[in-house]
């Protein structure tokens, strides 16, 4: 607003009815002064590390403002953007919800709960869910080094929020037409976790060594040691790769130091977690993987920044 136009107004402040004055006051109570938290560190990491969305570049000026909100502009490719492209937030309205939703989220409340605190459409709920759990589920570290523990876990397979049931639909809270763990009733998770508090978890189409040989041996640093069950599936990863191998037996100490009593500890806090959402579709399981990731790496992590949230600053494309 211009200064002539703020002082037109200010003058007319004297000729308002009562009627009016309370309306000014009701808007002017649910008006946002304090910049939202969330755009303020993506404009703050922008600044710092400028990158372009399109073509990469780092030739990026300040061009301007839309919406009350900084645009960019870069020099090579001529594009103008704003800091949220390239993040999970790009073309998000109802900003200033953003940070309630996924304190609510962080909290593993349900999408009805986090709907109604948030004033907002169950279906809003589950979209911004999924959009924010996206990026969680592919954070994974690079490598895990040192005495690493891996086991699996299951869950049923579920077809949750589909039409069109590829097999015999169940109840909630019914048990497996199979006590046996196959593949068509359950879905397989490795679960590998190293002592620093790294962990990984890889879905599976069933447990074969090829399978776990894929997804684990790119994972492993060298030198490193991989304790597992008595399992043989484990043992062509470590033959192929020269990784020293001990197997515990029925979850005993192997030499003083060797178990899977942490991978274990962590396969039963992920059980215990996701039974507050009453099955979880198969297709999104590796979000709600992510998502318990994230709160167990918060917990060693010296940072009041929620891991869910910093996940979502700026993850361009490379």
């Amino acid at each position: 607003m211009q200064h002539i136009e703020y002082q037109t107004l200010i003058d007319s402040l004297e000729k308002l009815t009562i009627p009016q004055c309370d309306l000014i006051k009701k808007r002017l109570s649910s008006h946002p002064f304090t910049p939202n938290p969330v755009l303020k560190n993506l404009e703050i990491e922008l600044d710092q590390h400028p990158h372009c969305p399109k073509c990469h570049s780092s030739q990026i000026i300040r061009f301007g403002q839309a919406h009350g909100r900084q645009r960019y502009r870069c020099k090579g490719c001529t594009r103008t953007f704003m800091c949220t492209n390239g993040t999970q937030f790009f073309r998000l309205h109802n900003h200033a919800k953003w940070l309630t939703y996924i304190e609510n989220m962080v909290q593993g409340k349900s999408l009805r709960e986090c709907a109604k605190l948030t004033d907002m459409a169950l279906s809003t709920s589950f979209n911004w869910r999924h959009r924010f759990l996206s990026m969680a589920q592919t954070d994974q570290p690079e490598k895990l080094e040192g005495i690493i523990e891996a086991h699996e876990t299951y869950f049923k397979f579920s077809q949750k929020g589909e039409r069109n049931i590829k097999r015999q639909p169940r109840k909630r809270g019914e048990k497996t037409l199979s006590k046996k763990l196959n593949n068509k009733e359950w879905t397989p998770v490795l679960v590998a976790v190293d002592r620093a508090h790294h962990e990984m978890d890889f879905i599976l189409n069933a447990v074969t060594d090829d399978n776990i040989d894929q997804v684990l041996a790119p994972r492993l640093a060298s030198q490193c040691i991989l304790c597992t069950d008595n399992q043989p599936v484990f043992n062509k990863l470590c033959e192929q790769h020269q990784i020293l191998h001990k197997v515990s037996h029925n979850l005993q100490t192997v030499e003083g130091v060797f178990h899977i009593k942490n991978v274990n500890e962590y396969n039963c806090r992920l059980q215990k977690w996701m039974e507050r959402f009453h099955g979880v579709a198969t297709k999104y399981l590796g979000h709600y993987l992510g998502w318990f990731r994230a709160l167990e790496t918060q917990k060693y992590e010296k940072t009041n920044t929620f891991k869910l949230l910093a996940l979502q600053q700026h993850c361009f494309e490379t």
